[in-house]
């Protein structure tokens, strides 16, 4: 993408709506979207003040919140970094942005 994003737009609550994926892309939206049923999904909060919390499946699928912090690490690229020095930190390259839906691949 060569657009930069919108910044303000990142803070809330986002869902993992696996059914809208595509190969190259993850689609997440807000909580007020209608999602089909589904066993688990991955989320995260972003929160103003750059702390987070990412909520992902344990292998018993269970989720298992990570506290944590977000950043912008260019205008385009969202990084999550767990507090626990032994997860790793994720950088999602955000393809899409609006108040409803992210749109990231991983590259």
């Amino acid at each position: 993408m060569g657009n930069a994003i919108d910044p303000s737009l990142l803070p809330g609550q986002w869902i993992h709506a696996h059914e809208e994926d595509t190969a190259e892309a993850m689609v997440f939206r807000r909580p007020t979207h209608i999602f089909p049923p589904s066993r688990q999904r991955r989320s995260f909060e972003l929160r103003p003040d750059g702390s987070m919390t990412d909520k992902r499946l344990g292998a018993d699928d269970r989720p298992r919140p990570t506290e944590g912090s977000w950043s912008l690490v260019d205008q385009n690229h969202l990084e999550l970094a767990p507090q626990d020095p032994a997860l790793p930190k994720s950088r999602l390259a955000i393809d899409d942005l609006s108040a409803d839906k992210l749109v990231v691949s991983q590259r």
